[in-house]
């Protein structure tokens, strides 16, 4: 779909399903794609991706697209779940699953009767770069992997030039401008454990430095960590 190309629904429903009988999966995945903005229909009934090319030349250009769109303008279940998930503190990863997740979800954003609803956010959320799944016994815990949004808007986005020092409060305002589901995470000047553990990943990857300056007047706190106790305040950061 991919450029110019477009193709007519039933067309492209055989050449999806291929005549088999997964038609009622392709209508599901045809109307989440179409709900998502991910293609457009044509007043003759043809279909074709918004995507370009480019955008769909990896899995991580298609990933770093959607999330730098899918959390602007109106609020959905989708990133309103997002955004209370990244709120939560380390009891969160002891939630072995999709059923335990929807029972804690606020239920004035999640009514529970969306059937796959959980199961997907899950996914969604490692998809997207800021979960990951972490297996324990014959249970996938989704716990806080941030730092790869963090990284692929560093790459890609270009927002800070290399090797400069750069304040804290810049690289924050910016981060949460361009990639507003991390305002949850910040309050005040402080950072919480969603934000702070994928900084300190980066920060431990070299991919960014995380720097403190004793008699700088802005200061930023992390969530405090024994095992890295020079993170856990910073006025400084430097994209490597």
């Amino acid at each position: 779909l991919a450029g110019s190309n477009s193709y007519k629904k039933d067309e492209l429903k055989s050449y999806i399903t291929l005549n088999c009988s997964s038609v009622q999966e392709y209508n599901k995945a045809f109307a989440f794609a179409n709900e998502c903005g991910f293609i457009k229909t044509a007043g003759d009934e043809k279909v074709s991706t918004v995507f370009t090319k480019e955008q769909l030349s990896s899995f991580k250009t298609f990933r770093h697209t959607i999330f730098m769109d899918i959390f602007k303008g109106e609020a959905t279940m989708f990133n309103s779940l997002a955004r209370w998930y990244l709120t939560q503190n380390s009891d969160i990863f002891s939630v072995k699953s999709a059923q335990d997740l929807a029972v804690m979800f606020p239920k004035e954003i999640f009514s529970g009767k969306e059937k796959d609803s959980a199961l997907g956010f899950r996914f969604w959320m490692v998809a997207l770069g800021l979960g990951m799944f972490s297996k324990t016994g014959n249970s996938q815990c989704l716990v806080f992997a941030t730092n790869n949004a963090i990284q692929e808007w560093l790459e890609y986005e270009k927002p800070f030039k290399k090797n400069t020092t750069i304040l804290a409060k810049d690289f924050f305002e910016k981060l949460v401008s361009d990639c507003p589901v991390f305002d949850s995470c910040i309050d005040g000047n402080r950072i919480n454990l969603a934000l702070s553990m994928g900084l300190r990943v980066l920060h431990l990857n070299g991919v960014i430095e995380l720097k403190y300056v004793t008699d700088s007047g802005d200061m930023w706190h992390l969530v405090e960590s024994t095992s890295n106790p020079r993170t856990n305040r910073i006025t400084e950061i430097i994209v490597r």
